[in-house]
This record gives C-alpha cells, structure tokens and sequence, in this order.
C-alpha cells in the first residue's frame, strides 16, 4: 500500500513539475498566454502539492512508528476485538485491526488502541494472546502503535 502511494505521489508531482513548466512556457512566448498559464500554474501547484503529501505521509509515518518503539513508554494492552473496521473502505472492502485496551494505573483513565489495517484476518496468528504490547507517547497517548512484529507474517 505504501508503496503504491508513493508511486502515486511521485506520478503527480511529476504532471504537477509538467503543468508548471507548461504555465511558465506560456508566459515567456511572445505574445503570453496569461489566462492558460494561471489555468496551468493552478492545476500544477495543486497537484504538485498533493504529490508531496502522498509521498511525504507514509514516510513520516514509518518515523513515527519506530521513534515510538525506540523511545515509547510500553505497556501490555489486553486485546479486546480483532475484526473488520467498518469506518474504513476500499475497493467495497473493509480491512481487518486489532483493538487493544488498557488503563492507565495512574490517572485510572482508560485507552483504545487500534493496530495498523490488514487485508487479512489476523486471528488466527494471535491464538490464544490475550494481550499485545503497546507503545505510546506519555505525552499524547493517541500517538501509538500496536506491536504485532514476531506474530503476524512479514510484511502485513
């Protein structure tokens, strides 16, 4: 998935690199095209942009995730649900996660932790595991991940 978000991204970055290029061919011809070329700029900056965040937001993620397993506060969350996430669709499908549930001994205040989406039923590689590490930000709990390594298959 990641991989093909940033093969998207950098396809619109180059068609927005195109469309400005374009833009800027119009403005230095002899008699300018300016109406086109701010039609042209436009469109290529728009779509620049969103190149750059579909590049950018998978590898931001990835730094994330292994900041917060180098330096996270871990804790063994009790696995509460392992089934499809409705709230999110693609291709008329929903992926499957891993809901883990823990309370903080100190505040008394309890914490859903949802997994990274599969496209596959991860139960039956978590058998008879009734809790799964967890690491978090003390400092914002909703910055987290579940740590599946060693128990799905590489890759998932």
């Amino acid at each position: 998935m990641k991989r093909v978000q940033t093969f998207l991204g950098g396809l619109f970055l180059m068609v927005g690199v195109v469309f400005c290029a374009a833009a800027a061919a119009m403005l230095l011809a002899r008699e300018p095209l300016w109406f086109f070329a701010v039609v042209f700029a436009a469109v290529g900056i728009v779509t620049g942009i969103m190149g750059l965040v579909m590049i950018w937001k998978p590898l931001h993620r990835d730094r994330v995730i292994a900041r917060l397993l180098e330096s996270g506060t871990r804790v063994n969350a009790r696995v509460e649900y392992i089934g499809q996430d409705g709230r999110v669709t693609m291709n008329g499908r929903h992926p499957f996660v891993i809901r883990c549930s823990w309370m903080d001994p100190v505040t008394g205040k309890s914490w859903l932790f949802d997994s990274e989406s599969f496209w596959f039923d991860p139960a039956p590689y978590l058998k008879d595991r009734q809790t799964l590490p967890v690491y978090y930000d003390p400092a914002n709990p909703r910055k987290h991940v579940v740590d599946t390594s060693g128990i799905l298959p590489e890759g998932s």
